[in-house]
């Protein structure tokens, strides 16, 4: 659960942050890694920096120091660190206590009142992949954003075994963002980052390497490494309208009934 700056930096660039002016939710308190003190400076004072310029500069000089990946100088830097010195109006969701955090479980609550519709910006960078209850995280995140807002997710496609519960087939965001009338902004897969041993990675007493069991070979699977690799998504919510899930008929025979049809899909 971190934020690569490149993709920090993308996102001002595409002027989600509306000049510092932006209400801000991270789902999941997010480290921030790799930030370039110039650029740093730049972010902060084009978001309506809160500090003096020389002040500014030596904290901009202190974070960049320790947010070198994968091991800084001193404490990992929260996104919440940066963004404090803008005007931009933080908060985070998460299970663990931290700055302007609320303590909020995914998998079960519903958000207060006073935030349904009320940020400029959802970020999900890497965090719906640990919570098993997908449909209340999706809503939550979709319930949060306001109208004309953004949501942005950085999520596993491919590899990272063993790193959370779920890995996200492309069509899982998109048919959630076609269900819910999201204008999809940007849509790509970020990397390889590297590769994983399927048979390193899987273990469990239960699991059993056995040439009886139907196309059970440990060879093969570690002659075929796999990568890693993240769908990145932006997302304009463009209704107000309660959440929907998406209906998956890729593998179907025949016309979905009517009643689901209704049920699944949004008149046009």
């Amino acid at each position: 659960m971190a934020v690569g700056w490149i993709y920090l930096q993308y996102l001002h660039q595409q002027g989600i942050f509306r000049g510092g002016e932006a209400k801000v939710l991270d789902v999941g308190c997010q480290n921030l890694f790799s930030i370039p003190e110039d650029a740093g400076m730049r972010f902060v004072l084009e978001n309506g920096s809160r500090c003096e310029a020389a002040l500014l500069r030596d904290t901009i000089r202190e974070l960049a120091a320790r947010s070198v990946w994968p091991v800084g100088s001193g404490a990992p830097v929260f996104l919440s660190e940066l963004l404090d010195l803008c005007s931009i109006e933080y908060t985070a969701y998460d299970i663990f206590p931290g700055a302007q955090t609320i303590i909020f479980d995914l998998n079960k609550d519903t958000p207060p009142a006073h935030h349904i519709g009320y940020f400029d910006c959802v970020l999900n960078f890497g965090t719906t992949e640990h919570i098993f209850d997908q449909r209340n995280a999706f809503r939550v995140i979709h319930d949060l954003t306001r109208v004309r807002g953004h949501i942005f997710h950085q999520v596993p496609t491919a590899g990272y075994l063993n790193h959370g519960y779920w890995i996200y087939s492309p069509r899982t965001l998109l048919e959630l963002a076609a269900a819910n009338s999201y204008e999809v902004i940007a849509f790509w897969i970020t990397g390889p980052q590297g590769t994983h041993q399927l048979v390193d990675f899987v273990q469990s007493d239960l699991l059993r390497w056995d040439d009886t069991l139907p196309e059970n070979n440990r060879l093969a699977w570690q002659a075929a490494p796999v990568p890693n690799g993240l769908i990145n998504a932006l997302f304009k919510k463009t209704a107000d309208a309660p959440f929907r899930i998406a209906l998956d008929t890729t593998t179907t025979a025949g016309a979905v009934a009517e009643e689901f049809a209704a049920k699944y899909y949004r008149a046009s």
